[in-house]
């Protein structure tokens, strides 16, 4: 099993306002190919850099677990394409 992955995020800070997007790539391959593209805009207020830095990784740990959730949905319906398609060639090979 192989993964790979790229992780992208972006911030912009206009006095107490905080906008951002969030970005996630990840490739999987062992007997298949399977990708997943995600994309967040977040928003949120901050007063002090510590409240910002706060709020970031709290919408980071969020997308992440979201994205974990996801990633985890795909490669279990890839499985099962594979064991369908395999389950098919068997059935129709004659």
């Amino acid at each position: 099993m192989y993964r790979n992955g790229r992780w992208r995020s972006h911030y912009a800070i206009n006095g107490n306002s905080v906008k951002g997007t969030l970005k996630a790539q990840v490739h999987y391959y062992e007997d298949g190919n399977v990708q997943l593209q995600t994309e967040k805009a977040v928003e949120f207020n901050g007063s002090t850099p510590a409240e910002i830095i706060k709020q970031v990784l709290k919408a980071e740990a969020e997308y992440q677990s979201a994205v974990n959730e996801s990633y985890a949905q795909v490669h279990s319906n890839a499985s099962l394409v594979v064991v369908l398609s395999f389950f098919f060639f068997i059935l129709f090979r004659n």
